[in-house]
């Protein structure tokens, strides 16, 4: 612990500690989450190449961040799956799922507000981003583009805390809706933990340990409504017990 530990309140596991000025960002109501565009599909492989190697500078050089067990995907070249994680980085969270397979495209479920980025903003859904609906009457879209995702081999990447914690410590309840995907597509999903590790020297970040379980699969023989219970129960409990592996506390955090 600290000698000058930051202290954040709390009134519920949904208050947001990072806010900008695209907050409120809406989806427009002709929003398009698939594109058949030769020149947009090259686009985003390009773009795709582009953040992986970002992401390898920040992720390796910068933030030195230790990957454990991200072997687990090597095998899982030849299908979609999803990937749960712990939302504590407020920017690396946006890089570290592209170092976790290089030999996969990766979409990161994000909320709308990210699309509202000047300029960056744009280029988002080229990059990788499949935003939240802004509404129901575009779910069927965002479910399609979802489905295509999977079938098309990628690893979606689903923060379902949803709000950043920055290096929080434990695992904030899991809502029961983020797990249906899995459910409808019958894939496989693995569960991602970002672990804070006590630094070397005073003064200096914490070392942070990424840690990879799975897979956990749908059990068939449930309904879909326990399917989903099931699944998220299991990569609860294993995110719990991989941040127990934190013995470094940067935040601490209390409710009000």
């Amino acid at each position: 612990m600290t000698d000058h530990l930051k202290v954040y309140y709390y009134h519920s596991f949904n208050d947001d500690f990072i806010t900008s000025n695209q907050q409120d960002f809406k989806l427009p109501a002709n929003y398009k989450w698939m594109h058949n565009s030769k020149i947009y599909a090259a686009g985003a492989r390009f773009l795709d190449w582009v953040i992986k190697i970002i992401a390898l500078i920040y992720c390796r050089c910068i933030m030195r961040i230790k990957f454990v067990n991200t072997s687990l995907l090597k095998n899982n070249t030849d299908h979609g799956y999803f990937i749960y994680a712990n939302h504590t980085q407020p920017q690396a969270d946006a890089f570290i799922p592209f170092q976790l397979n290089l030999f996969k495209s990766t979409s990161i479920i994000v909320s709308p507000a990210n699309l509202g980025i000047p300029i960056i903003g744009r280029l988002l859904p080229m990059a990788g981003a499949t935003p939240i609906p802004s509404n129901l009457h575009q779910m069927k879209d965002f479910i399609s583009a979802i489905n295509y995702q999977i079938a098309d081999k990628k690893q979606v990447v689903i923060y379902p805390e949803a709000h950043v914690w920055p290096y929080y410590t434990d695992i904030r309840p899991l809502p029961l809706s983020a797990f249906h995907y899995p459910v409808t597509q019958h894939s496989s999903s693995y569960c991602m933990t970002t672990t804070y590790q006590r630094p070397k020297r005073s003064g200096d970040r914490p070392q942070i340990t990424v840690y990879l379980d799975g897979p956990f699969k749908p059990k068939q023989a449930l309904s879909p409504k326990q399917q989903q219970i099931d699944l998220r129960n299991q990569i609860f409990s294993q995110m719990k017990k991989r941040s127990s592996y934190s013995n470094y506390q940067a935040i601490q955090y209390e409710r009000r």
